[in-house]
C-alpha cells in the first residue's frame, strides 16, 4: 500500500512541473513577441501567419503490476521525499503601446532522405564464349546478266510451252481424225456386211421360194447314204472276176437329198453293170446342196465305179 500511495504522489508531482513549464513557455512566447521591433509600414504583411503551439503531453509511466502480499511483507521500502517544485519565473506584462507583431514561422529545414541501400548485386554469370562463325566468302555477281540470263530462260521456257502446247493440239486433231476415219470405215464394213447378208438372204429366200435345179459339181456332192452296188446273178454270169467298170450317172437331188431322178451320161460297156448301178444309186442319199446356207435342189453327174470280186 505504501508503495502505491507513493507512486500517484509522485505522478501528481509531475503533471504539476508539467503544467508550469507550459505556462512559462508561454510566458515566454509572448515576451518575446512583445520586444520584437515593429515591422516597417512598407513590409506589412498580407495576413498575418498563425502561430503553431506544440503542447508537450505528460509521459505517463505504465502501472507496475500488482506484488503478491508475500513480496510486500518481507520488502519493505522508505519513500523517497518529493522533488522540490521549480518556481515559476515571473510573466512580464506586454507594452500597450506596441501591438504584438507576429513573423513568418521559419520554414522547417526538410530532412535529408535517407539514402536507399543499395541492393547486392547479383553475382555475374559465367558468359559462354561465343562459337566463332565461319567465315564467308562473299563474291560480287553481275546481277544484270543474271536477270538477262533468267529473263532469257523464262523467254525460252514459255516458247517451250507453247511448242508443247501446239504438239499436242495438232496429235489430238490427228488422233480425232484417224477415230473419224475409222468409224467411217467400220460403218462403211458394216454396211457392206448388211448389204451382202441382205443379198444372202435375199438368195436364200429365192432359192427356197423355187425349185428349180441348180447344178453343181462333184466336189460339192457329199453322200449321206452311199449306194451299195450288189451285181444280179445274170450280170456275174457276163463278167469275169476281177473287172472294173465305171458309169457316169446324172442325178437330180431334192432339197432333203433325195435322188428323184437318174440318167446314164457314158455307159460302163456293159448294159446289165448300168442298169445294176442305177438301182443301187436311187437306193442312195446325198446331204442337200446348198447356196447361200440355204437347201437347193440339185443337179449333179458323178462317176460309179464297180469292181467284180
Amino acid at each position: 500500500m505504501t508503495k502505491q500511495y507513493s507512486h500517484k504522489k509522485s505522478l501528481t508531482t509531475f503533471n504539476v512541473a508539467t503544467a508550469i513549464v507550459v505556462v512559462a513557455l508561454h510566458g515566454v512566447t509572448a515576451a518575446a513577441l512583445v520586444n520584437m521591433d515593429s515591422p516597417k509600414p512598407e513590409q506589412q504583411l498580407d495576413e498575418a501567419a498563425p502561430v503553431e503551439i506544440q503542447l508537450i503531453s505528460p509521459v505517463i509511466e505504465p502501472k507496475p503490476e500488482p506484488e503478491s502480499v508475500a513480496k510486500v511483507v518481507t520488502e519493505t521500502k522508505v519513500a523517497l521525499p518529493p522533488k522540490p517544485q521549480p518556481k515559476p519565473k515571473p510573466v512580464s506584462e506586454p507594452k500597450p503601446n506596441k501591438p504584438p507583431v507576429v513573423e513568418p514561422k521559419p520554414q522547417p529545414e526538410p530532412k535529408p532522405t535517407p539514402k536507399p541501400k543499395p541492393a547486392p548485386k547479383p553475382q555475374p554469370k559465367p558468359v559462354a564464349k561465343p562459337v566463332p562463325k565461319p567465315e564467308v566468302t562473299t563474291v560480287a555477281v553481275d546481277n544484270s546478266d543474271s536477270e538477262i540470263k533468267q529473263q532469257a530462260a523464262r523467254e525460252q521456257a514459255v516458247r517451250e510451252q507453247a511448242a508443247r502446247e501446239q504438239a499436242a493440239r495438232e496429235q489430238a486433231a490427228r488422233e480425232q481424225a484417224a477415230r473419224e476415219q475409222a468409224a467411217r470405215e467400220q460403218a462403211a464394213r458394216e454396211q457392206a456386211a448388211r448389204e451382202q447378208a441382205a443379198r444372202e438372204q435375199a438368195a436364200r429366200e429365192q432359192a427356197a421360194a423355187s425349185n428349180t435345179p441348180v447344178s453343181v459339181s462333184a466336189s460339192e456332192a457329199s453322200w449321206r447314204r452311199a449306194p451299195n452296188i450288189s451285181l444280179s446273178k445274170r450280170t456275174r454270169n457276163k463278167v469275169l472276176p476281177g473287172d472294173a467298170y465305171s458309169v457316169l450317172l446324172k442325178m437330180t437331188v431334192d432339197k432333203q437329198g433325195n435322188i428323184q431322178n437318174v440318167a446314164v451320161v457314158s455307159s460302163s460297156g456293159n448294159a446289165l453293170v448300168d442298169k445294176d448301178a442305177l438301182r443301187a444309186v436311187k437306193r442312195a442319199k446325198f446331204n442337200p446342196f446348198k447356196r447361200n446356207g440355204m437347201a437347193v435342189v440339185g443337179i449333179v453327174e458323178l462317176p460309179i465305179h464297180v469292181n467284180v470280186n
